[in-house]
């Protein structure tokens, strides 16, 4: 095997061992440290900063690594269902991953709907609406790119509805099913 095939295969390696740090330090610890997810990972901080400048960059590319992972599946678990029901295990699931993620969702919401938006390829929920559009299931004249906006802003306001203590959640399920089925009626 030649060096630079062995330092690729390095580069992915601490890349991954990186990111998988990243998120178990940012879930047990919402302000983790970059010397926390290095130790966590068992490399040196330089490695990691080789790799990511910042400690914003790496929760940017850990948002992204979970976006990718979360949205396909999320989407294929949609499709097979008529848009009003697709709509309602959308809020449930926003919540249900809300709930689960909150702190750490909380810690990069600022800069959340930009690492989302840009972690999935070929804007995936643009392309459900416009398939619905296209089967009759979606009416309203708003351009399918903002009702894609409004999906993921409705989830993302949401989902920071969850910092509140007295929110009852099922009632946010509700509430964001509603906003939700209202874009497209």
């Amino acid at each position: 095997m030649s060096t630079t095939g062995s330092e690729r295969a390095d580069v992915r390696r601490n890349r991954q061992l990186i990111l998988d740090a990243a998120a178990e330090a940012v879930l047990n610890n919402p302000q983790a440290s970059i010397s926390d997810v290095a130790e966590r990972a068992g490399l040196t901080r330089a490695t990691v900063y080789r790799h990511y400048e910042d400690r914003d960059a790496l929760l940017r590319a850990l948002v992204a690594e979970t976006a990718s992972h979360v949205v396909p599946l999320l989407l294929a678990e949609l499709r097979p269902l008529a848009w009003g029901d697709a709509l309602d295990l959308l809020a449930q699931r926003a919540i249900t991953m809300g709930v689960a993620y909150r702190d750490a969702i909380l810690t990069i919401a600022p800069r959340l709907e930009e690492a989302v938006r840009t972690a999935v390829e070929g804007e995936p929920i643009q392309a459900e609406i416009a398939e619905r559009r296209a089967a009759g299931e979606i009416v309203t004249a708003l351009p399918d790119d903002w009702l894609a906006l409004c999906i993921r802003t409705l989830c993302l306001a949401a989902i920071g509805r969850l910092a509140d203590p007295d929110v009852d959640r099922a009632d946010l399920v509700q509430h964001l099913s509603t906003a939700l089925r209202g874009l497209t009626a």
